[in-house]
Order: C-alpha cells, then sequence, then structure tokens
C-alpha cells in the first residue's frame, strides 16, 4: 500500500497501539464503516458461535464487548508481532507506526456518524 494506511478498532485499540485486523486503505476503512452490519448498526449482533470456525482465538485480554465508539487512525507504515492468545499460544498483531491523523465515529439514534472535535 502507497501512502497512509487506516486502521479500524475500539479505542481500546487505539489507546493500546494494538489491532488484530490488517491494515487498509482509508477509502476501505469508511467503506467498511457503512457496509460492514456489526460496525454499522448499533445493535447488531456477532455471528453465531456455529459459524466460528473451531479453534478460532483472540488475544488475550481482548474485549468481546462492542464499542460504543470507532476509532480510525492513520499512519505511514506498521510493524506486525505475537501476542498470548486466550487459552494458550500466540496471534498476530498489528502495530502503528506513529499517527498521523485520527478519526471518531459513534452512535447517534443507533446510526454511525463521524464525531468532530470542537
Amino acid at each position: 500500500m502507497s501512502g497512509h494506511v487506516a486502521f479500524l478498532g475500539g479505542p481500546g485499540s487505539a489507546e493500546a497501539g494494538g489491532y488484530t485486523d490488517p491494515p487498509m486503505h482509508e477509502a476501505c476503512a469508511e467503506a467498511a464503516l457503512t457496509l460492514c452490519p456489526h460496525i454499522a448498526r448499533q445493535h447488531a449482533r456477532r455471528a453465531s458461535e456455529r459459524r466460528v470456525p473451531e479453534g478460532t482465538t483472540v488475544p488475550a485480554g481482548f474485549a468481546e464487548a462492542k464499542p460504543e465508539e470507532w476509532v480510525m487512525v492513520l499512519t505511514a507504515g506498521y510493524r506486525t508481532g505475537l501476542v498470548p492468545a486466550e487459552g494458550g499460544g500466540v496471534v498476530p498483531i498489528f502495530l502503528p507506526a506513529e499517527y498521523v491523523r485520527k478519526r471518531r465515529f459513534g452512535y447517534e439514534g443507533g446510526v454511525l456518524v463521524e464525531r468532530v472535535d470542537s
């Protein structure tokens, strides 16, 4: 990817500087905000357990709760690493370089809108 890459997650990911989902183009992250039902709809449920492949794991300390706010960070680069997984083993994680820009999105009346800092 050329230019800046975007990472999309909850405030905890932005604060910790680690993401389980890979980087995207900014336009693709914007599309995810409207096309992914889990993100776009405040009360959308996660996929049922039967749709989750056996052996799927998450990083230790992963927050299952859906965030009230989504944060898109843009950066010029990133590294990858491995972190402990719940139940043992390791999972990959993406570690963005210094943030160039942050965009915040929250639910208003069940609809996701960009929050502009004043």
